[in-house]
């Protein structure tokens, strides 16, 4: 009689998916979806798809599940699933491009795939702090999304220092296929 042991074998490195960036105002903080960040690897559990933090944001904090990241800095992907990982800027730090450096592994294989290609440099994802406007009448041109509604992204404030009772906004829906409604208010 012939018997044969089937081991699985971890031979795939993982794959950076989606390295998407985040975008948020100064003086806030924003949470980092799977649709922003994602690694996949189909020989390896999610569980153990890790992000080493190789530099980390020089104008904000990555805080995880409202904490600061464990020494050595890292997170899963679980965490990013979860949506335990968010990044804080910080107050008086300029509204400036931010980022953080970090290595994808799956814990056995070395490197990472991009776009098909091996890699083993870290990755970047970028952080764009817009800054807020702060007196009324102002204006913000940028597009967000119903999901950057959704994930409450997008937030109208009236200063505390402006005496007003009332206040208006004006915004344009537009379709993925550049189909657009009168602006509304």
């Amino acid at each position: 009689m012939l018997f044969f042991t089937i081991e699985h074998g971890d031979r795939i490195p993982p794959t950076l998916k989606i390295n998407a960036g985040l975008h948020l105002q100064d003086r806030s903080t924003a949470t980092i979806t799977p649709d922003l960040l994602q690694l996949t690897d189909l020989d390896t559990a999610t569980s153990n798809l890790t992000y080493l933090i190789t530099l980390l944001p020089r104008y904000g904090k990555l805080l995880l599940k409202g904490t600061r990241l464990p020494s050595p800095p890292r997170f899963f992907q679980t965490d990013i699933d979860h949506l335990d990982l968010a990044y804080r800027h910080n107050p008086g730090s300029p509204a400036e491009l931010d980022q953080f450096y970090f290595l994808p592994s799956d814990g056995t294989n070395k490197g990472y795939l991009e776009f098909g290609q091996l890699r083993e440099e870290p990755a970047v994802f970028n952080i764009q702090v817009n800054a807020s406007y702060r007196s009324a009448g102002a204006s913000i041109s940028r597009r967000f999304t119903q999901q950057d509604l959704d994930q409450r992204s997008v937030l109208y404030i009236l200063p505390v220092d402006v005496n007003v009772t009332a206040d208006s906004f004006q915004f344009r829906l537009v379709d993925p296929a550049g189909n657009q409604a009168p602006p509304l208010m």
